[in-house]
């Protein structure tokens, strides 16, 4: 938008030689010759820009994409079906059981996921610790009761609906496994939401299956189920 506007400091400019830093478009060679975005948008009446990039493997060619990208709301991502561009991750739970309340609790958690290039290993150990603790509420408390008669959400205040609280929470412990995927995009990340709650839930049934030998699948796993 800049480079086609005869206004702006980099009219007529060579893209590739466009950067950018806070808020600001410049030419790489000469950082003085700069606009910033609110300028930019303004002089055309907007509020918001949006752009959209598609990323392929390099050896990607054009019928590949257009075999499978078919308008700007497709899927986006690597074509090439000779790679799985998947996130991996392994969850280990540990629990414990009051052999005569059968009330559970989550001792120890561990889990270790490879989900490409971490770009902020600090945010990113913070979303994953979420997922898992939200899913400690999945297995062992959280449920949507539904009022039979009105058809009405029962549930609905946190008084009815349980979430973890801090006393639910033990020692969690998570890690990232490096992972160089130079086919998944150009820098080669991936998402790291899902993937700390695919299997977190299911490992702490599995570790009450382990304790109790009694095998629940409905969740939440509340203690009136294994009494």
């Amino acid at each position: 938008m800049a480079i086609a506007d005869p206004a702006s400091p980099l009219y007529g400019v060579d893209e590739s030689q466009i950067r950018a830093f806070e808020g600001c478009l410049f030419l790489e060679h000469n950082p003085t010759q700069e606009e910033t975005y609110q300028n930019i948008l303004a002089r055309h009446n907007l509020e918001v820009i949006e752009a959209y990039q598609e990323t392929f493997p390099r050896d990607a060619d054009e019928t590949d994409r257009n075999k499978v990208f078919s308008g700007i709301n497709a899927l986006r991502g690597p074509v090439d079906s000779q790679y799985a561009m998947y996130n991996f991750g392994a969850h280990f739970a540990e629990v414990k059981i009051n052999p005569v309340s059968m009330e559970v609790r989550v001792s120890r958690y561990v889990g270790a996921f490879a989900t490409g290039r971490i770009l902020n290993p600090k945010t990113a150990g913070s979303q994953i610790l979420g997922g898992i603790v939200m899913c400690i509420g999945m297995a062992l408390m959280e449920e949507t009761i539904t009022d039979p008669n009105l058809g009405r959400i029962a549930t609905t205040s946190l008084a009815d609906y349980h979430v973890p609280a801090h006393i639910h929470i033990a020692g969690i412990e998570t890690f990232f496994v490096e992972e160089h995927d130079p086919f998944v995009n150009a820098i080669g990340t991936k998402s790291v939401g899902e993937i700390s709650t695919v299997g977190s839930a299911a490992a702490i049934a599995n570790a009450v299956y382990h304790a109790t030998g009694r095998r629940v699948r409905d969740l939440p796993i509340r203690l009136e189920k294994l009494l």
